[in-house]
């Protein structure tokens, strides 16, 4: 970790236990790196003649605490030999609702409504220029980011922001008949459309929230252990 760049990083001039001379006191330096669970965030929500019955409450419920699954989010850059410029390497991603579908398909259905209001407010406009198509699209579309935490969760990995997030396919739960087959849980899902930054001034920012969280007995490395609890318990009584 430096001055300029806050993120958790191993130092690579210290060993550990695989070195020529085992630093038992670095074991950390020979661990692989494991990814935690996104934490999505809205940062900006629909304008106020778009919160029709709540809109906005829904759609915080539907993205920040439904997905059990979002997959896809890759960061990278990409060298151009031809130009000698870097681009920035990210995907869009997807939403993966791993759950039961509220009665009447209800997920499926504001989803569905969002794209259709994409459609109808911003893509209409597409061929009078890319200028007018972004305002257009802003007002019908949310920017939010997507954070990656270190094990703490008190420091950020990488993050990304999505803007001008909206709904580009939604796929929702078949429809069958099988008498000799048990109900199942079906999935409901749904691929986004964005413009995504990736960075140093992102991870800032995402930085700041994580900040604001209230984390305690949340680090695993500072939790005090269940048999204390119950040794704690015991003396009381």
């Amino acid at each position: 970790m430096s001055e300029e760049n806050k993120q958790p990083l191993i130092n690579f001039e210290l060993g550990a236990e695989g070195g020529y001379k085992p630093d038992l006191d670095e074991w950390i330096s020979e661990q692989d790196f494991i990814p935690r669970n996104l934490l999505p965030v809205i940062v900006r929500y629909f304008p106020e003649e778009l919160q029709d019955h709540s809109r906005n409450e829904v759609v915080k419920r539907l993205i920040e605490f439904y997905p059990i699954q979002i997959v896809g989010m890759k960061s990278g850059i990409i060298l151009d030999t031809d130009t000698g410029a870097i681009h920035n390497q990210v995907s869009v991603p997807e939403f993966l609702f791993a759950r039961s579908e509220i009665y009447g398909r209800a997920i499926e259905n504001f989803f569905t409504e969002w794209t259709q209001d994409v459609q109808a407010r911003a893509y209409g406009f597409k061929d009078q220029g890319e200028e007018v198509f972004q305002k257009k699209l802003g007002p019908a579309s949310i920017d939010m980011m997507l954070i990656e935490p270190d094990p703490t969760y008190t420091m950020v990995i990488t993050a990304w922001h999505c803007k001008n997030f909206h709904p580009r396919s939604v796929e929702g739960v078949p429809g069958r008949r099988d008498l000799t087959a048990i109900a199942e849980v079906e999935k409901v899902k749904v691929k986004f459309e964005a413009s995504i930054e990736v960075g140093h001034g992102v991870n800032q920012v995402a930085q700041t929230y994580l900040n604001g969280l209230l984390l305690e007995s949340s680090n695993p490395f500072t939790r005090k252990s269940f048999l204390d609890a119950i040794k704690k318990d015991l003396e009381n009584k």
